[in-house]
């Protein structure tokens, strides 16, 4: 059920291209600051680029309904300024996003991060996704069997249902920079993919990733310098640290 209900993500998010936008100022000028901002510039290294940065970004920061983040995937400067999803919930920091109210959703993709394989750094990144959905829930059951004789105990069977409210999925994604590939693991858990084929693989090549979509801001991170690389966050995602990436 839940590879289904990803996929149908994948369907909606990763079919979408993402848009490059120029990085917008958050909330951290405030208008105080501003009628005061040759004296905040003084001490600047570069006075003329601090007043221009300033006075700029107060006149062309977006507002909430600017930002559209339904009809296309927002970054993470955006996703600040909108603030709240269709959920009624924060929305995460560092994460690209898209809202997806009429599924009730919301989703969340992470930036690449160097991943620890068996103690070492640079062949391999990660990235995660968030998915944020409401469940309806369902009442739960109770099935009452009679016995298998008149003098037995009939059988009681109880099925516990589930409150309804905000559940959260997470899935990550594993890049070989070296060998080109990825695979896909729901929790920690390795799913098979389909290839462009049909045929179903555990790793997959980085052929099968449209360059455009989210999951080819990972084939770019592995086409960087190896200490590029390495700069990069270090990734949550533990199954890996301790022992080699078997195939």
């Amino acid at each position: 059920m839940i590879k289904n209900f990803i996929f149908i993500f994948c369907l909606i998010i990763f079919g979408t291209s993402l848009k490059a936008s120029e990085s917008k100022k958050t909330k951290s000028i405030v208008k105080p600051l501003l009628l005061v901002s040759s004296e905040y510039c003084k001490n600047a290294n570069d006075y003329e680029k601090c007043m221009r940065l300033v006075n700029v970004n107060n006149l062309d920061r977006p507002s909430k309904r600017e930002i559209d983040c339904i009809s296309k995937t927002c970054n993470p400067s955006e996703a600040k300024i909108y603030g709240t999803d269709n959920l009624g919930l924060k929305t995460l920091p560092g994460y690209y996003f898209r809202d997806v109210p009429y599924k009730r959703s919301s989703v969340y993709f992470s930036k690449p991060a160097k991943l620890n394989v068996n103690g070492d750094y640079g062949r391999y990144i990660h990235m995660h996704n968030i998915v944020r959905y409401y469940s309806k829930g369902y009442s739960g059951s109770l099935i009452t069997s009679p016995g298998l004789s008149s003098n037995s105990f009939p059988t009681i069977t109880f099925s516990p249902g589930k409150y309804p409210g905000i559940k959260q999925i997470v899935t990550n994604y594993v890049y070989d920079c070296q060998e080109k590939n990825y695979a896909y693991f729901e929790g920690d858990k390795l799913v098979r993919q389909k290839t462009k084929t049909g045929k179903k693989k555990k790793w997959l090549s980085f052929s099968n990733i449209e360059p455009q979509s989210l999951n080819g801001v990972a084939v770019k991170t592995c086409e960087k310098s190896l200490n590029d690389i390495l700069s990069l966050d270090e990734s949550f995602f533990t199954k890996f640290e301790n022992k080699p990436i078997k195939r």
